[in-house]
């Protein structure tokens, strides 16, 4: 977990992703309703399947009002993308996916964000 901001929290994904650390649940520790931003600069590895990586995405997204997605490398960009689209979420309605920090918060902090 990376804390809170006034109008947001980050959620820091670790440099070695695992199914373990999806498991702790420790990322959905957010405020309910909250506005997240998920920061994945740090991926370098995954070592866990699609379908908790889609239950992931799926379980945040109902908790959040919105989440942001920064993934500025290939695979945190791929992965995120993966799991929003087996989790069957409509990317960029509540949840999406940018490689630049500056558009994720941008999108994040919208006026168009739900309430």
């Amino acid at each position: 977990m990376g804390g809170e901001r006034s109008c947001y929290t980050v959620v820091e994904v670790p440099a070695r992703l695992t199914g373990d650390w999806l498991a702790s649940a420790a990322w959905l520790d957010v405020p309910a309703g909250a506005r997240v931003l998920v920061d994945a600069a740090a991926l370098e590895a995954a070592e866990v399947e699609a379908g908790p990586l889609a239950a992931a995405a799926e379980q945040l997204a109902a908790r959040a009002a919105r989440v942001a997605v920064c993934a500025p490398g290939d695979l945190a960009f791929g992965l995120a993308r993966q799991a929003i689209q087996l989790a069957g979420l409509a990317e960029g309605v509540v949840m999406a996916v940018f490689r630049e920090r500056e558009a994720a918060l941008r999108w994040l902090l919208g006026e168009s964000a739900a309430k």
